[in-house]
């Protein structure tokens, strides 16, 4: 069995592009699109994750 923790661990460090490339190749494995909110929620988490480094890079940030 895999571990999970690893892959999660794993997983968090794809880019935004890494990401969506990823999901083309499950979708091309699987047969299926992945779940949407499953994606949207990973999509948001990586917006904030990227807004909180900018931010303590010294960039000021606003999510409209």
């Amino acid at each position: 069995m895999a571990d999970l923790d690893k892959l999660v661990e794993e997983l968090s460090k794809l880019t935004v592009l890494e990401a969506a490339e990823l999901t083309k190749k499950l979708e091309e494995k699987w047969g299926e699109t992945p779940n949407a909110k499953v994606l949207e929620a990973a999509g948001k988490e990586a917006a904030m994750d990227a807004k909180g480094k900018l931010e303590a890079a010294g960039a000021k940030i606003e999510v409209v």
